[in-house]
């Protein structure tokens, strides 16, 4: 059975993508709000946001890494602890400070077939998280002197995992994990001159990179083609670290603005 199969059974029917569930972009920067920006993946407008505190227990570090399961739930890491939040805002937990192989995530990652969280440590690795403990076993170790990985995303479509690497020695541009064993470069150099992606999101061979700086944007590249639109982002440049990640949203969710269209039947990339 093969990997659209599983994903249609693990979900409702529903229109236009092929598989079904209803996606949009998932954003946020460390440097400012610590608010989670939902953006339609057709055109980049904003239709939602999501505010969540630095962490249940007060802690000091922002929201950084994103990852949206197929249940309405988002992880994000604040460097040092994982913690979820809910697509509508209401319920915020901390799941606990990351333990075992490293202490600190930076960017996250969800395999919606296989169930996995996934989780990167910049200059070490790849690490498995239990969602449960937030327990990290390494996976995948990178050399410190190539890799500075920012972004990091799962294709839920294809099962593709890539990440971004802003270390110009091991090649600045985004690389997809071929089966957790190894590096293949898919897209070196990042396209339109950037340099800093710390946000990366996957879908349908399309790639999401948020840009971390002064100038920030958010990046669609398809892979194929190529070819690219650039959108704004909705906080100002800061600097810090960016997430990205895709996230279910249910049909009647809530928008804002004049972002409040259908977009479950206007949904194509």
């Amino acid at each position: 059975m093969n990997r659209l199969v599983l994903l249609s059974a693990l979900l409702l029917a529903g229109p236009s993508w092929g598989y079904s569930f209803n996606p949009f972009l998932a954003v946020s920067n460390s440097g400012n709000d610590n608010t989670i920006y939902i953006h339609s993946l057709i055109d980049g407008s904003l239709v939602s946001t999501i505010t969540t505190p630095f962490g249940p227990e007060g802690l000091d570090r922002p929201l950084e890494g994103l990852a949206g399961d197929l249940s309405g739930l988002i992880y994000f890491s604040n460097r040092n602890s994982l913690n979820t939040v809910t697509v509508d805002g209401v319920t915020t937990s901390q799941v606990g400070f990351f333990n075992g192989d490293t202490t600190e995530i930076n960017g996250l990652a969800f395999d919606v077939v296989a169930d996995k969280l996934y989780g990167v440590d910049d200059r070490r690795g790849i690490y498995e998280i239990n969602p449960l403990t937030a327990q990290t076993t390494l996976i995948l170790p990178v050399d410190s002197q190539d890799f500075n990985i920012g972004g990091f995303d799962i294709d839920p479509a294809t099962g593709r995992a890539f990440v971004a690497d802003d270390d110009t020695d091991g090649g600045l541009g985004v690389f997809e994990v071929t089966g957790f064993a190894g590096f293949t470069p898919v897209l070196s150099p990042y396209p339109n001159g950037l340099t800093d992606v710390d946000g990366l999101a996957a879908i349908d061979n399309f790639l999401y990179l948020v840009e971390d700086g002064l100038g920030e944007s958010i990046t669609r590249v398809h892979l194929d083609s190529g070819a690219t639109q650039t959108w704004p982002v909705p906080f100002q440049a800061s600097g810090n670290a960016s997430g990205a990640t895709l996230v279910d949203l249910p049909v009647d969710y809530t928008w804002i603005g004049s972002a409040a269209t259908d977009h479950f039947n206007e949904r194509q990339c």
